[in-house]
């Protein structure tokens, strides 16, 4: 998955900065905002919460159409500038509706914690922990909902359900994905969001799902045969696509 990753994403360079491009100016839109509501008597904390759920928004909207080029790319094609209108109307009612359902998430929580750091009791911290166990359940599962949408079903409620589905049928692998993303946020933050960005973790949550629906393929043509998946077998026309590459290769395709 890692290698597959690297290599679609070296493959694309100039698509992965542009795609990163577009999210710095998604991101950035909200420092206007930021400075608006600063006129309005509100306390800092909804103000926080308005830019945030304005980002939240934003940023989905566009991320629908980042992660139908990214399956692209996964799928060995070569989107193009037309593609990403296609994937941005056809995903915007499923992204402005899933931004909806975080935005009252995020609300909920912040009044939720808002009220119990007020406190004094007891348990207010193990509420407290609770609610951020939540979050963060939630925040593992919903690194499905784009992978799903464009490659296994694109019914809201049924990505819904599928998402954590997933999550629990394949827990550690969900935690792997998501340290990996903190990675690459990580390395994106250190390259000024450029490359590899923030489009090489929507690159790395589609290939991801794509392979790991493999094993349901397999399991649905063997549904005996549950402990034994056969990797090797089943990733064997990727790794084939993929092949064998050296640095050398990768900065002067020329010289071999």
């Amino acid at each position: 998955m890692l290698k597959k990753t690297f290599f679609d994403c070296w493959d694309n360079l100039y698509r992965m900065f542009f795609l990163n491009f577009g999210y710095i100016v998604v991101l950035a839109s909200g420092l206007p905002l930021s400075y608006f509501i600063r006129i309005f008597p509100v306390s800092n904390n909804i103000n926080y919460l308005i830019v945030t759920i304005y980002i939240v928004f934003v940023f989905h909207v566009y991320n629908g159409a980042v992660y139908g080029m990214t399956r692209d790319i996964a799928d060995y094609k070569n989107p193009g500038f037309k593609d990403f209108f296609t994937h941005l109307k056809k995903s915007f009612p499923s992204s402005l509706l899933f931004a909806f359902l975080l935005s009252i998430l995020i609300t909920l929580c912040f009044i939720s914690l808002s009220i119990y750091l007020g406190m004094n009791v007891f348990f207010k911290y193990f509420a407290i922990f609770t609610i951020i166990s939540i979050l963060f359940t939630v925040i593992i599962a919903t690194q499905y909902f784009f992978p799903i949408y464009y490659g296994l079903d694109k019914r809201f409620f049924k990505i819904i359900k599928k998402m954590f589905l997933i999550f629990l049928d394949n827990p550690l692998f969900s935690f792997g994905l998501f340290f990996f993303n903190i990675i690459f946020m990580a390395i994106a933050v250190m390259s000024a969001m450029i490359i590899p960005g923030l489009s090489s973790i929507t690159l790395l949550l589609n290939e991801g799902l794509k392979l790991r629906l493999y094993k349901y393929d397999y399991l649905e043509e063997h549904p005996d045969l549950k402990s034994k998946i056969p990797w090797d077998a089943l990733l064997i026309e990727d790794r084939e696509k993929v092949g064998k590459r050296t640095l050398k290769g990768m900065i002067f395709p020329w010289k071999e």
